[in-house]
């Protein structure tokens, strides 16, 4: 989670109850990372100079100057067949009483509440089918997400589940998330939306939700960051010229846009998209 005021010009943001506000690459290769995506989708790596506790932490800048995301080692302790990841980051007013809720309703509390000087209360929680999130209870400027409108933005959650039902149940209850499902021939595929957003005026939509195929292999349940590119294409084929893996080509949807997943060199998915609305 972002640890100091930004150095650079930034967009004003926007802390949201229950919603997304910050995405965090964990990795057991930081040096790599910072070679890696600033190649691939033109971040700069701005190294913290004063992190609490000592820790090394990186953000990652966007063109226009906002501070979107960061970068810490893989947690000490965690097994080595866990993956890199993406973690995403959940506003909530109170991190304890959230972390007591998610038990109650068939979560698992990986990391119970704990506070970091000048950023806030966090902790780490896995839902009911594994797939892992955090929470904070910011102070100051953490918890406020900027706009997510340009280039290299964080434009879309998507969470890859193998028990859509019960998730449902579990985001609505513990965030107030309200969902709406989208069918299509060969899958659903639901939305997140805020307690107060509207479907049908398209506002407040966090992201989405679909059942993993048996054919993606041994994919398990986890959170899916979506990053936007002017070209997916040429986007997808600078990543794998860096040392990434293409793990789905560049595809169409349907009125909706173009994407493409990719590893990254240390071992992180995420998503490139493109939207054809502009």
């Amino acid at each position: 989670m972002s640890t100091q005021a930004t150095t650079v010009a930034s967009p004003k943001g926007e802390r949201i109850e229950h919603g997304v506000c910050w995405n965090e690459l964990h990795t057991r290769d930081e040096a790599g990372a910072a070679r890696f995506y600033p190649a691939v989708v033109g971040w700069k790596a701005h190294a913290c100079p004063s992190v609490p506790g000592g820790m090394k932490y990186t953000e990652w800048v966007r063109r226009d100057g906002a501070h979107i995301g960061g970068m810490a080692a893989m947690p000490a302790g965690v097994p080595k067949e866990v993956p890199a990841n993406w973690m995403i980051y959940i506003n909530v007013p109170d991190v304890d009483a959230c972390c007591a809720k998610a038990t109650s309703l068939g979560g698992r509390v990986i990391k119970s509440g704990f506070d970091v000087p000048n950023v806030g209360r966090l902790a780490v929680i896995a839902d009911p089918t594994g797939a892992v999130f955090s929470v904070i209870k910011g102070v100051g400027d953490c918890g406020k997400r900027v706009p997510q409108d340009a280039t290299g933005s964080f434009c879309w959650e998507e969470l890859l589940t193998s028990d859509p039902a019960a998730v449902r149940r579990f985001y609505g209850s513990l965030f107030g998330w309200k969902t709406s499902v989208m069918s299509f021939p060969d899958f659903e595929y639901t939305l997140f939306w805020l307690k107060d957003g509207d479907p049908e005026k398209k506002q407040g939509c966090i992201g989405g939700m679909m059942k993993i195929k048996a054919e993606w292999g041994n994919v398990p349940p986890n959170w899916l960051t979506y990053i936007a590119v002017d070209d997916v294409d040429a986007t997808a084929a600078k990543a794998t010229k860096e040392g990434g893996t293409l793990c789905a080509p560049p595809m169409d949807i349907p009125n909706v846009g173009r994407f493409a997943i990719v590893t990254d060199p240390g071992g992180a998915t995420f998503a490139l998209f493109k939207s054809q609305h502009g």
